[in-house]
Order: C-alpha cells, then structure tokens, then sequence
C-alpha cells in the first residue's frame, strides 16, 4: 500500500504542471503511476454484499452475490472484500477439488481508525492518504469451513511439508470510496453524527450489481494453507501445548475487559527482528555488513536480559543465495531462538532505496499475528537497539510486570543514536581515505554495546527523537503495529457506546489511554548503537574538539564520554583535546557489559 511515496515538494518559482495535482505545495511526480494504484487502497474499505440466486445456475454451483447496501447485506457479507474458495488435493488422483467458499474478514477497520484519528478521508483520488501508516498493512483472514478447522487447528492438512489444502482470493473490485468514512460506517457503530448522504449504497452500487463467476474474475489461485506457525518453528506437531503455558497472569487494576479471548500464552516477553548479513542504509548511502556479527551480539543481550523467545526473520535472501544468518542462529538453542526465513522484497516506498523497509513491515505484522498470539509482551527491534532493565529490575519480564501492575498496554522507549566511544574504535589509519574520513569500526574484542555506551544527552534524557522511539506491547491489545507506533488497537475499534462502556473517557479525536513512556531511570532505557559510517566522520578532526551544547546530537558522531564526577565549572575539553560530548549510563557499563562479555566469550563467535 505504501509501495508509492511519489510526493516531492514544488521548486521555487515553480508551476503546477498541467494534469498534476497540488496539496499544500507538494505535487505528485507521476499522477498516472498513483492513478493504477487505485484498486489497490480499495482493498482496504470494506463492502457489503448478499448472497443471490441467478437464473439458469443450479444450487450445487458457486455462491453468488451482489453488491449491497449494509440494510440488504448478509450477516457475513456485512463488511467484506474478497471471495475464498478453498481447494484440497486429494493424493491418489492428483488433483484439486472445491470443498467451500467463505467471505473475507478484516482484521482492523481502517476506515473507522481514520474516523477515530481525525482524518477526513482514507483515501483520495490524488493519493495524499500516503501518510496514513495504518493503512502499510492490508490484514484480513479467511474463515476455513467448519469440517476442516479441527485438521487445520492440528497441522494434519499438511503432510510430508506439502499442503493439501489450497485457498484462492478473489478481491471484490470497486472504485475507492474518496468520501468521509463516517458517510459509509457500519450500523454496529450506532454512529448518531451528521452525514451528507456523500455515498448511497443503492445509488453506487444499484441494487442488481451482481459480481462475475469466480473463473471469470482476476484473482490469486493456490495459497496453501500451511501448519500452525507454532508447530513449523517452534514445538514439534503434536506435541500438547497446554504444558507449556505459563501460569495465568493475576487480575490487576485497570484490566480491560474487552479484550478478546486470548490464546494460550507459551512466553511472557518476546522480541522480533528483521535482519540480514548486509544491508544498505536509507537513501543507498552506505552499505553495513556486519548483520552477522550484530545479530549474535544482539541474540545473547536480549536473552541475559530476560526475553523469553527471539524470532528472526531473517531477510538475507532477498539479495543473495549465498548466505544466510542461519549459522549464527543456530549457535543458539531453539527453544529460545527461531528463524523464519524471509527472502520478501516487495516495493520501493523511498526512491532509490530498492524496498528493503517495505519487506520489514510485513515482517513485523507476520510476527505479530503468527507468534503474538502466544505471548503476553512483543516487540520489535532492529539489532542495534538494546532494552536495558534498569533501577531495581534485572530483566525485561520483571519490567513487563510492573507494566501489567499499572496497566500499561503500551510502552514506549525514548530513543537517540548513541556515539561510539573513540577510545575503544579501532585505530582509524586503517580506514583512513583521502578526504581525511574513516569507517569507525568495532574491534573484534569489544561489543557494540559497549563502544555505543555513549549517549549525546545525560540521563533523563529529554531530547530524544520521538519518530525513532520503540514499543514493547500487549500483543492481544494492539491490533496493528507499524515499527514505532501502536497504530491500532482494541480500543481504537470500538464505538462510542462500547469505549464508554469499558470505563473509558470518550474523546472525539482518539489518543492512547493506555501507554507509558518508560522511566529510564527506574524501570528500562534503549540504548541505540546505530553504525555511524564514513561519511558520518567528514571534518571529524576539527568538529570534535569543539565544544557545542548538549542538545546538539550530530556535530561530532564520535563519542568522547564526560568523566563519571567531571566539574560542570571546567573547561569540557581532554588534555589530549578532544571535547567531552557524551554521558555513559553507569548500568549498562558496570551491570550488563560485563555479563555480556563473559556470555558471548563463552559460546563462541560466527565470523562474518
């Protein structure tokens, strides 16, 4: 959905070209390219249907339906988009049968959560609903018939790693709705606002709309319907589950009671991760290779510190055949860290950046929804950014349950790329170009957590940048996340009468009740270890030994820590002259360095 970012700001003295649209001084660079996504951001806008009989079709045929205001739908047909035909194969002939049909369900209500944040459209005709990030993910599921979900639930349509059941999607076209949702919101809502009768359904959509055969209508055949994501990585089929349940969590304050039944939780706090041995950075300014290394570092931090289950979708495929992180992956033991292989490239949504982001959303959903169900805390993190506990909490599921104690559904992680400390990089001669740059580079026997212990702003920090923060969340109350925001939740679906219902206040615009932003004092910080990379170092020479304020992150990318009792009435400079520009977090340095070393000094090391 967010494939297209072809937005750009107009020139100065610049005119509008002719056919492109304008909105607030930005124009779309190819109006025709965003003209072929249209059906495209359709899929995200529910449409009701009923299901009709057609003249000269017996009974046994497919179901058939027609477009339908929400008075005239079906129960099931009340807010839909596709068709799911599903297929088994039976073995002895080797061929397909149909064995039943169901209508598609959303998993989120995407017109509704525009309504709630205070938009006026989910989608215009000239494309400025790019920004909408709860509309990166389309999410919706297909109801399996009734004699197949007990083989479904079981893993036993799957035999010898190959399906045998197969479901086919058949979207449900119609142009978008570029109307205000509350004019198209189902009855369930109850919504009593005004509406200017911007969308009849009779009028659009006429009340003999009835939707071509199947087999005469654009689709996507032969989805197999694969084992239960659990069984595939995690626990062997058949093995009982139930065994391995943690105990039930007490009933504390501010419980939600709205909260779908949940599924069983196997883990208290788990974390995903999108990675790869190489990757480019944003803009295709530098390529990184050191995935292996960071992965491995990153796999023995988060386990001492107390994530109970890591799942690693493992992104190195999409650009070579050669490697993977699997090796390192396996220096760890399966119950506490999964690979999912994941070669997914899927669309450009930065120009020139070929992609690699796009496959990282979809990474994220598919963790959420495969393993989340299973666990009461997820989050997910790139592999330079640490969870420290810290105050009196010695790992991240205590921390989860002071969360639940408060009622905390969401917490929030300040976040700032941190310095790597000069004094422990390796010798820069030894990358040193013409221009007088160098690539700071990690020694073999240091850890990137360590180097990067190094924040530009002391502790509280009160500058971060707000767009980078992170979320470790109930996973059975958010419903959608993308990478730094819970985008939607259960609460942010729920009507008036319902939010009212569950002890909430009511607000017109939705803000979140229930998150927290985490005391980095008291509770837990993030640590940042972005690379900094050469072009991050130009005029590094001159630029750091200059003393700047402390509000300023970028002037020197190296780090130069302040000593731990330095004089505020001194001079901020070494005696070698190199200016103080950063502040070490004294936990991290005496606590959970120290434990890191002797953890990895143990296991061993993956080069690479």
């Amino acid at each position: 959905r967010r494939c297209f970012n072809g937005q750009r700001p107009l020139k100065h003295d610049e005119k509008v070209p002719k056919g492109v649209a304008e909105h607030k001084n930005y124009i779309h660079i190819d109006y025709k390219k965003n003209y072929f996504m249209r059906p495209q951001s359709a899929l995200f806008q529910h449409v009701p249907v009923k299901k009709v009989n057609v003249d000269n079709e017996s009974a046994d045929d497919e179901p058939r339906y027609r477009l339908a205001s929400h008075e005239d739908a079906d129960p099931d047909g009340m807010e839909t988009r596709m068709i799911c035909r599903f297929k088994q194969f039976d073995s002895n002939t080797g061929k397909l049968s149909i064995v039943g049909y169901s209508l598609s369900a959303f998993e989120v209500d995407y017109d509704y959560h525009t309504k709630r944040k205070g938009y006026l459209r989910s989608a215009t005709a000239e494309g400025f609903d790019n920004h909408m990030i709860w509309q990166s993910q389309l999410l919706f599921k297909c109801p399996v018939p009734p004699e197949f979900h007990e083989q479904v639930r079981s893993g036993d349509t799957v035999v010898d790693d190959y399906s045998t059941l197969y479901v086919d999607l058949i979207p449900i076209r119609t142009p978008p709705r570029y109307t205000p949702p509350k004019e198209f919101l189902q009855p369930r809502y109850n919504f009593k606002g005004e509406i200017e009768q911007l969308f009849v359904a009779d009028n659009e959509f006429g009340k003999d709309h009835v939707l071509p055969k199947i087999d005469e209508s654009g689709r996507w055949e032969n989805i197999p319907v694969c084992m239960p994501s659990l069984f595939t990585h995690v626990i062997p089929k058949g093995e009982d589950l139930n065994a391995l349940v943690i105990p039930p969590e007490p009933k504390i304050k501010n419980t939600i009671d709205i909260l779908p039944e949940a599924a069983p939780k196997i883990h208290k706090v788990i974390a995903c991760t999108w990675a790869a041995t190489t990757f480019r950075t944003r803009g295709n300014r530098a390529q990184v290779g050191d995935g292996k290394r960071r992965l491995q570092e990153w796999l023995e931090f988060n386990l001492l510190s107390g994530f109970d289950h890591i799942y690693v979708y493992d992104n190195s495929g999409a650009f070579t055949n050669e490697d993977s992180l699997a090796d390192v992956i396996g220096l760890f033991d399966k119950s506490q860290v999964t690979r999912v292989d994941w070669p997914c490239k899927i669309c450009s949504n930065r120009d020139g950046n070929e992609g690699e982001r796009s496959s990282q959303y979809a990474a994220e959903s598919s963790c959420r929804l495969r393993f989340g169900a299973h666990a009461r805390w997820l989050g997910s993190f790139d592999t330079d950014e640490y969870l420290v506990p810290m105050g009196d909490f010695n790992s991240m599921g205590e921390v989860a349950d002071k969360f639940d104690e408060d009622g905390v559904k969401v917490a929030v992680f300040k976040s700032s790329p941190a310095k790597p400390r000069f004094d422990l990089l390796d010798d820069p001669e030894k990358s040193m170009t013409s221009k007088g740059t160098f690539t700071p580079t990690v020694t073999e026997d240091e850890t990137f957590l360590h180097t990067y212990n190094c924040n530009w702003e002391n502790f509280p920090r009160n500058n971060d940048l707000s767009h980078r923060r992170k979320q470790m969340y109930r996973a059975d109350y958010v419903k959608l996340h993308y990478v730094h925001y819970s985008t939607i939740t259960i609460l942010s679906q729920l009507s008036e009468e319902e939010f009212k219902s569950a002890g909430e206040t009511w607000l017109p615009r939705y803000k979140e009740p229930h998150d927290h932003l985490v005391d980095e004092e008291t509770e837990a910080t993030m640590l940042h270890t972005k690379s900094k990379v050469e072009h991050n170092t130009n005029g590094w020479k001159d630029r750091c030994k200059q003393h700047v304020s402390s509000k300023i992150e970028g002037h020197c990318s190296l780090g130069f820590p302040f000593p731990k009792d330095f004089d505020s009435n001194k001079t901020p400079l070494r005696s070698d002259g190199w200016a103080y520009n950063c502040f070490m977090n004294e936990v991290i340095e005496t606590r959970w360095w120290p434990k890191l070393a002797d953890a990895m000094a143990k296991r061993g090391k993956v080069t690479g």
